[in-house]
């Protein structure tokens, strides 16, 4: 059988019934949800249900055990243990029958001090199970000494136990009986509620069904069900507590599902038959209802050919319903009619346009113009009846438009141009965007053109201010002192670069431009401003940052050049400056500065080294001849004599106080012990005398093999000790200082670190300092000078010095063997 296309009842009946299909298949979906929806929230009240069941469950058997342990307490055995007499003289037989009696598994007795004194357990495989963790767990849970019975829930060995604890009033001991929930505990409890149920720890959820997202609520609502769409289960998980009342874990409920996969399976059913059922009705009324049409039309086709050839006149065809002639009149009908509608709409879009719109034949002579044509050209007239365009145009207008006119070819019909258009009524004259089309039949002869013309002065003025502004640009940037470089940052190709920088750096513009910024070694210093710039979000303006580099010129000398990278964008572009301002003789002079300072400060170490020598060397030793004189003075001086006796006293102690203040200024000035035993010994020595002096306690940690260094490593590190300790006495009101020294093969790293109160005051950082007037400021200079670093991080919770210095071979001294 030969399917011919469908009839327009065919179709319009096919169409109806898809349609009654697609609602009917969407009704019974919606259905299917709403049912699926309740099936959901049904299991979710019986889950919460059985959960409840459960908890209660577990509640009874604990509290059971509480009671029968409760009212116990007045039988001597357990008084005996409580009160610690038999503790070591309990039976197995003894405590087994209890055990059974209470129904429990195990039983323990926890002394005063909150150890387990012993344990006994209801079989042998009870005490594999226990006997690793129960001490721990009942000194934890135990410490409560209050008389009376108490229960609760704990964990030993990742397994569930309800405990009930027993303390009589005066008894050093505590008898604790316990149920553990084990296997077949859960077995036994998942056969009464035909569900899975588990106990199971924060610490280890059950991967991909509870996730920390249901812990948190849980903490907040006590039990959370788990409803996954796509699964044949339902899971609800409820909080358990400690006998302490802290989270302990969770019960994990499991059930199946079956209303929901009944729902499913009917639902399935019903679509599936719904499908069928409409699928074949549809081929049917297509095939039977668009047989019977053809086939009444070919009947009358064949009558009317049987008259023709009968010689009489063609009978009236009268067709009722739908036929092909018929159908065809109607198509022209309303293609007429979309053509007519169809001019209409480009009419009214074409007189609402704001640009200037007209048609004219091959004389010029207009046949259309729009609205905004007629009132700028023609003063308003609705008629352009004999209007010539060349003679409402300016002359200039007018020439260029017939010289383009004529240009104008089959290949090539169109041709756009801006005009400057000055009205002959002296209006203030205005910039066009003008285009005109020819246009052309087969043969190739001219059928007049349109004109379209746009005001564009807006943007006609804008491009000649910005025209204006670049070569305000181009001039700023051509005669500034400071190099220049543009580099577009989606290609990283080098745009624009001034004849400063060329100088700067000895360049020519062409070995730069149009080349990408990895192609230029030249630039490479400049690459980690460029990285952090490009990693900006577009914006535009980007400040930027700065930073000094050497640069390697081409002629091989080098300069040192302080560059700011800065970015903004351009229409859609992203642009990077670069500004490179030659620095190289303020380089030099700091250089110079540093190498003046260093000698200063070397010449001050010497200079306080040799004061520290006059003073132990001879001051020291003057005032140590003069106690020995007022020594040898003393037995001289007659014993009734009361008053030279306690003037002689006095002296010395005067003279013993004055000795020791010279010996801590002379160590404090050089420590000895730095050029004889090492740093390591000098801070230790150091650290000692000041935790006395101050009653601070300072740790100290030092590697065990740290080793001598120079001496021009090892003082400016000794004095960053001095210095930080004197701030930390003087600012920081701490009572704990953290001293540690450290050395790698390549470095050397000093931390001080206290938990004071923190600098109030960043001018303290550089204003404290030691009786030589050396703040943090000067260590830091010196730490600079040879290439290290002083870092100070200041907080509320206390100050943390860093100093760090680089290692080489000269710098470690060798070990004597």
């Amino acid at each position: 059988m030969k399917l011919r296309p469908g009839t327009v009842y065919s179709r319009a009946l096919a169409i109806f019934l898809l349609a009654s299909l697609l609602l009917l298949g969407a009704v019974a979906a919606l259905t299917q949800l709403i049912i699926l929806r309740e099936f959901s929230q049904t299991e979710s009240r019986e889950l919460k249900a059985t959960m409840q069941r459960v908890a209660l469950l577990l509640g009874r058997e604990d509290a059971a055990m509480e009671g029968v342990l409760s009212n116990w307490e007045q039988i001597p055995f357990f008084r005996n243990i409580a009160l610690g007499s038999l503790a070591r003289n309990l039976k197995e037989e003894e405590v087994t029958r209890s055990l059974e009696d209470l129904r429990a598994d195990f039983f323990a007795v926890v002394g005063e001090d909150g150890r387990m004194r012993r344990a006994f357990y209801r079989n042998e495989n009870i005490r594999k199970k226990l006997d690793a963790q129960i001490g721990g767990v009942m000194s934890r849970v135990a410490k409560d000494g209050k008389p009376g019975c108490s229960s609760g829930f704990v964990v030993i060995s990742n397994m569930l136990c309800s405990v009930s604890f027993l303390k009589l009033d005066g008894a050093p001991n505590k008898v604790v009986v316990g149920r553990i929930f084990d296997k077949d505990a859960w077995t036994f409890i998942e056969q009464m509620f035909s569900a899975e149920i588990g106990f199971g720890s924060f610490g280890e959820p059950t991967a991909g069904v509870i996730s920390p997202e249901n812990i948190v609520d849980l903490f907040n609502k006590q039990d959370v069900v788990i409803n996954v769409e796509n699964s044949d289960r339902i899971t609800g998980i409820r909080l358990l507590r400690g006998i302490d009342g802290t989270p302990l874990g969770y019960i994990k409920v499991s059930q199946g599902r079956p209303l929901r996969q009944e729902g499913l399976h009917a639902s399935s059913v019903f679509l599936i038959g719904i499908s069928l059922a409409g699928s074949a009705l549809v081929v049917l009324v297509w095939i039977l209802l668009d047989r019977t049409i053809l086939a009444r039309i070919s009947d009358l086709t064949r009558k009317l050919e049987l008259e023709k050839r009968s010689g009489r006149l063609p009978v009236r065809l009268e067709f009722k319903g739908d036929d092909e002639l018929g159908t065809l009149a109607r198509s022209i009908e309303d293609l007429a009619s979309k053509l007519e509608h169809s001019q209409d709409q480009y009419r009214a879009i074409v007189e609402d346009q704001a640009e200037l719109i007209c048609r004219f034949d091959e004389n010029f002579t207009l046949t259309f113009g729009n609205e905004v044509f007629c009132r700028y050209l023609l003063n308003g007239r609705a008629t352009i009846a004999d209007t010539v365009l060349l003679e409402v145009l300016p002359d200039d207008v007018a020439g260029e438009l017939r010289r383009a006119f004529g240009s104008l070819s089959k290949d090539r019909p169109m041709v756009i141009q801006t005009v400057e258009f000055s009205f002959p009524d002296g209006r203030n004259s205005m910039w066009l965007r003008t285009t005109l089309r020819r246009g052309f039949d087969d043969h190739g002869r001219s059928r007049g053109g349109q004109w379209v013309a746009s005001d564009v002065t807006t943007q006609v003025l804008a491009q000649k201010q910005a025209l204006e502004t670049e070569r305000r640009f181009r001039r700023l940037f051509e005669t500034s002192s400071d190099g220049i470089l543009l580099i577009d940052v989606g290609t990283m190709f080098v745009t624009d670069i001034n004849t400063s920088l060329c100088r700067m750096l000895f360049l020519a513009g062409s070995d730069v431009l149009g080349k990408r910024l990895q192609e230029l070694p030249i630039f490479a210093p400049c690459m980690p401003l460029i990285r952090d710039a490009s990693a900006q979000p577009s914006k535009e303006v980007y400040g930027g940052s700065k930073r000094e580099c050497r640069l390697d010129r081409v002629d091989g000398t080098s300069l040192h050049a302080e560059v700011r990278c800065s970015s903004y964008l351009v229409g859609d572009r992203n642009y990077i400056q670069l500004n490179f301002r030659n620095i190289s003789e303020r380089v030099e002079g700091e250089h110079q500065m540093r190498l003046l300072s260093a000698k200063l400060l070397r010449l001050q170490d010497e200079e306080r080294r040799r004061i520290a020598r006059e003073l132990h060397d001879s001051t020291a030793q003057n005032l140590s001849a003069l106690e020995m004189n007022i020594s040898l003075l003393e037995p001289i001086i007659q014993p009734k004599n009361g008053r030279a006796t306690r003037i002689i006293k006095e002296t010395r102690e005067i003279v013993q106080e004055c000795s020791k203040e010279l010996r801590n200024i002379s160590y404090l000035l050089h420590p000895p012990l730095i050029d004889e035993v090492g740093l390591a010994f000098a801070v230790k020595w150091f650290v000692d005398g000041f935790a006395k002096r101050t009653g601070m306690a300072v740790h100290l940690e030092v590697d065990p093999l740290f080793p001598r260094l120079a001496a021009e490593i090892e003082m400016p590190l000794f004095r960053v000790v001095q210095e930080a300790m004197t701030n930390v006495y003087r600012h920081s009101r701490a009572d704990d200082v953290w001293i540690t020294l450290h050395h790698t093969e390549n470095e050397v790293s000093l931390e001080i670190r206290d938990n004071g109160r923190g600098f109030p005051d960043p001018e303290v950082l550089e204003a404290g300092g030691m009786g030589g007037g050396v703040g943090l400021a000067g260590m830091r200079e010196r730490l600079s000078n040879l290439g290290g670093s002083l870092d100070v991080a200041s907080s509320s919770f206390g100050v943390v010095v860093t100093a760090t210095l680089g290692l080489d071979s000269n710098h470690v001294r060798p070990t004597a063997d």
